[in-house]
């Protein structure tokens, strides 16, 4: 079995676990507890596999898929209020340790991981409850924005966030370079980090904190599948990330929701095979000309991934 698979497999052991659970009900200990049209296990993969679509066809396409009854807005928001964010982080460090321990492929310097630090800013949806919460980081006197400060300590050669820091407003560090801008990139225009599903600050939190994890997910797939590309072209070759993205976005929910491991295994080693079909040439000198004036609200290059 190849090692993403193997990790896989302990993450969706580890939702069932009672010591999960209960740090999911961090209002009260008797949130889901009892038996309802969405449980916290399906809640939880919801918030992971959210697509930034109305949140009514969102809910009417989970309901196709868990093969359960449709639930209201109301009820989804209400559920999502009793849901500790901090239960995304602890899935997201878990994966990441789980990541260093069990990979046989980690990239290293001299035998040194790479690390760096960096940090930006989220916008959050502009309600006096955020603007309070968040502050104001509008300069001008124009409508308020407030913003969250996003801080992450990632993995260079290897693509992992190992951990993050949420602040409420904005954050100034030292800027380390390197590979750390391009994950930014990938968590604000391909995972889209800032297309909440509501305006509550928890609701906020569970949706960056599950997007880390999905990228540090969709990551350690790539790293786990590039051994398998084939070199015989002029340029070295390296998967699409965006085409990966969108195929992992789509077909891992499905592999959560399987109850049989041999069709689990069969169902992931299938997203490899898709995945490994769209490859992009390594230019290391290209330089893109940045062009000034009005953009187009439509990108040719920036498509969405899912």
């Amino acid at each position: 079995m190849r090692g993403f698979t193997k990790r896989r497999m302990h993450l969706k052991g580890i939702v069932a676990t009672e010591a999960f659970k209960t740090l999911c009900r961090f209002k009260n200990p008797m949130h889901f507890t009892r038996n309802r049209k969405m449980t916290l296990a399906i809640l939880v993969l919801t918030v992971l596999f959210r697509k930034g679509r109305s949140l009514k066809v969102e809910l009417k396409d989970f309901a196709a898929k868990f093969k359960s009854p449709i639930i209201s807005k109301v009820a989804y928001h209400k559920q999502r209020m009793k849901l500790n964010p901090l239960c995304y982080y602890e899935l997201f460090r878990y994966c990441a340790r789980l990541f260093y321990k069990s990979s046989s492929n980690i990239k290293t310097f001299k035998e040194h991981l790479i690390l760096a630090c960096d940090g930006g800013d989220l916008n959050v949806p502009s309600t006096p409850e955020n603007i309070e919460i968040f502050h104001n980081s509008s300069k001008r006197q124009s409508r308020p924005r407030p913003q969250a400060g996003i801080s992450c300590l990632f993995d260079v050669l290897n693509r992992q966030i190992c951990d993050a820091m949420i602040t409420e407003g904005k954050i100034h560090l030292y800027r380390m370079r390197w590979g750390i801008e391009t994950v930014y990139d990938d968590l604000k225009n391909k995972f889209e980090i800032e297309n909440f599903t509501g305006t509550k600050r928890d609701i906020i939190m569970q949706d960056i904190y599950a997007t880390i994890l999905l990228s540090n997910i969709t990551n350690d797939m790539i790293l786990d599948a590039s051994p398998r590309i084939i070199q015989k072209y002029k340029h070295t070759m390296q998967i699409n990330r965006a085409y990966a993205i969108g195929v992992l976005k789509a077909g891992l929910l499905f592999v959560f929701l399987e109850k049989s491991h041999l069709k689990r295994i069969q169902m992931i080693e299938d997203i490899y095979v898709e995945i490994l079909t769209e490859l992009l040439p390594v230019r290391p000198d290209r330089k893109a000309i940045r062009h000034s004036g009005f953009a187009s609200k439509f990108s040719n290059v920036r498509k969405r991934t899912y």
